[in-house]
């Protein structure tokens, strides 16, 4: 069966948003997923819950969470040369 979890995307203040996990999801998917949306590398992307990080990019997503759970997606930002 599904999950159901809510995303929140970026440091924004907009609401979160009802998403549901594929069977077969893993958190690099999610990764790419959202990195093309938010138009970043999937490597500057990071998931959480609100007590871990989800890091494991092979890790199948619906084994790390609940359903009704809260994911942030947030792009990292970088330092650079100004």
């Amino acid at each position: 069966m599904a999950k159901e979890v809510w995303i929140v995307e970026g440091i924004g203040d907009d609401n979160p948003s009802k998403y549901q996990i594929k069977s077969n999801e893993t958190i690099g998917d999610l990764k790419n997923q959202f990195a093309t949306k938010l138009g970043v590398s999937a490597r500057e992307i990071e998931i959480s819950t609100d007590t871990k990080r989800l890091t494991n990019e092979n890790a199948n997503v619906s084994s790390m969470v609940n359903d009704g759970d809260t994911l942030h997606v947030i792009p990292r930002a970088k330092a650079g040369n100004f």
